[in-house]
């Protein structure tokens, strides 16, 4: 099973609508429920930036990402960086 989102290529035009300095970074369409991606508690609208401490840049080292364990993400979300970690499970 994948990591749980649907996501778009930022373009340029929009991620200077939404305030991002540059477009590196996919936009979440949608997230499926009890997926990895809904446990880090991503949400519709985010911009993807980081997984696990490595800036995302394209989809081919995205798919490398999520094949691992993803215990954090860095998303851009109304305006502002969000740091997101995977809770703890024992």
């Amino acid at each position: 099973k994948g990591f749980g989102l649907t996501l778009r290529v930022m373009d340029p035009a929009e991620a200077q609508t939404l305030g991002l300095t540059n477009a590196n970074g996919f936009l979440v369409l949608s997230v499926e429920k009890n997926s990895a991606a809904d446990k880090l508690q991503i949400k519709p609208n985010d911009v993807l930036l980081a997984l696990n401490g490595v800036e995302v840049t394209s989809a081919t080292q995205l798919q490398e990402l999520v094949r691992g364990l993803v215990a954090s993400a860095k998303v851009f979300r109304a305006g502002a960086i969000v740091s997101l970690q995977a809770p703890l499970t024992i």
